[in-house]
């Protein structure tokens, strides 16, 4: 009986046990149901959201393909409602680019006209060139200078030596280049044509050549160099015109034609004095180097000029003395009581036709403008333009082809009256 009993309560336990489990997974199968249901109510309500959205993206399309339709429609109207008055503008334009081709068909016409007339000028220059130009024969210079004695040698340097002589009734100065130079024979001849073709008063003329015994015949200046002066009592207003006959002198080889001529060597020993002090460029080479290293070398010239000092270093001695105000210190004695404004100004154009950066520089040009007002207030008889045009003293030592044939005035009046109106000639 009792193992009946424990047997029935065994089974209770057991039916119970089944039933718990059974009412468990019910209810997790019944949360899960819940959960998948809600998981449909999302995603239903997200596709009817989508299709809500892509059904407002199909409107908002479609509309602007109908207004795109309208725009397209539109423009094609403006097209052709504006094509006549397109075909009239464009007749127009192209009637003016045939009239503004017949206008450079009648400058080209005046060009070459030019063009011929420059050539006969050329060629009328070229003779004239010739007029006062000879070849003289070693024989010549031999006899001129004793066969080249030492006696008659008045300078020498890399390029060779000079020698005093007389030619023909002339004194002149032989420059005798150095048979070991790196100057073929060509090379010389060609120096020697566009050096016989370039005369200006503050130029050193040169008066004719030996290519047989390279040689260059120059004339004589009986003053010697700056170089020898700058030692020398040398006034400052004597100083000016020679700073402003130099700057004269590159204008105008800076302003040849076609090709500007550029010294390449500007210092003192080669500015020449003649008897009447008045100042020549010496040693006139044809270099590679640009115009605005002769405009350096100017610079130096005029530093020089102010200060008498030597070259190395004196632009540093003249920006100093500018910056502490006290210029005065530095100016050169013997040239008298500079005006203070005047070499003030002098100093600063030496000193910008200095800077080291070329393209700060100023051209020939530039610097002879800058000079100008300083010729102007030197109260030097010998420096006005009115005395230029010439005391006769002065006049007797110019070349009669320095004279202009129309002002009976030497082409140096001419160009400190307009400078860029000066006789410039062509090559």
């Amino acid at each position: 009986m009792y193992e009946r009993l424990q047997a029935a309560l065994n089974e209770a336990d057991n039916t119970k046990r089944e039933a718990y489990e059974e009412l468990h997974k019910r209810q997790m199968a019944e949360k899960d149901l819940s959960e998948a249901a809600r998981k449909v109510d999302v995603a239903e309500t997200a596709y009817n959201k989508e299709v809500s959205q892509r059904k407002e993206i199909e409107a908002a399309v479609a509309k602007d393909e109908t207004q795109l339709s309208a725009l397209r429609k539109q423009r094609d109207e403006l097209h052709v409602s504006d094509s006549d008055q397109i075909l009239t503008d464009i007749k127009a334009k192209l009637s003016e680019a045939y009239g503004h081709l017949d206008s450079i068909r009648g400058e080209h016409v005046v060009l070459l006209q030019e063009r011929v007339r420059q050539k006969k000028e050329e060629a009328t220059t070229s003779t004239r060139g010739a007029e006062h130009f000879s070849e003289f024969s070693l024989s010549e210079l031999e006899q001129a200078t004793e066969n080249f004695h030492e006696a008659s040698k008045i300078g020498e340097g890399g390029y060779g030596c000079v020698y005093k002589g007389s030619l023909r009734h002339t004194t002149v100065a032989i420059k005798r280049l150095n048979p070991q130079g790196m100057q073929g024979t060509a090379e010389f001849r060609r120096e020697m044509d566009v050096l016989s073709r370039v005369r200006h008063p503050n130029l050193v003329t040169l008066l004719g050549a030996c290519p047989e015994a390279r040689a260059l015949v120059y004339e004589y200046l009986p003053n010697g160099s700056l170089e020898d002066h700058l030692t020398r009592k040398l006034t400052w207003q004597v100083r000016i015109r020679i700073a402003a006959e130099t700057c004269s002198a590159l204008v105008f080889l800076h302003s040849c034609k076609p090709l500007g001529v550029v010294h390449g060597d500007l210092k003192p020993v080669n500015i020449l004095l003649d008897s009447n002090f008045a100042s020549k460029i010496s040693d006139l080479g044809m270099h590679q180097i640009t115009a605005k290293s002769d405009v350096y070398s100017f610079g130096v010239v005029l530093l020089r000029l102010l200060t008498g000092r030597p070259a190395f270093g004196v632009s540093k001695v003249v920006k100093e003395a500018l910056d502490m105000k006290c210029l005065e210190r530095v100016l050169d004695a013997s040239a008298g009581d500079w005006p203070y404004v005047q070499a003030e100004k002098l100093a600063k154009l030496g000193l910008k036709c200095c800077d080291m950066n070329k393209r700060n520089r100023p051209d020939a040009k530039e610097a002879w403008k800058m000079l100008q007002p300083l010729m102007k207030s030197i109260s030097f008889a010998r420096l006005s333009p009115s005395s230029i045009m010439l005391a006769p003293e002065y006049s007797s030592c110019i070349p009669s082809y320095f004279i202009c044939p129309i002002f009976k005035v030497s082409y140096l009046a001419v160009h400190f009256a307009l400078v860029d109106h000066l006789c410039i000639i062509k090559f």
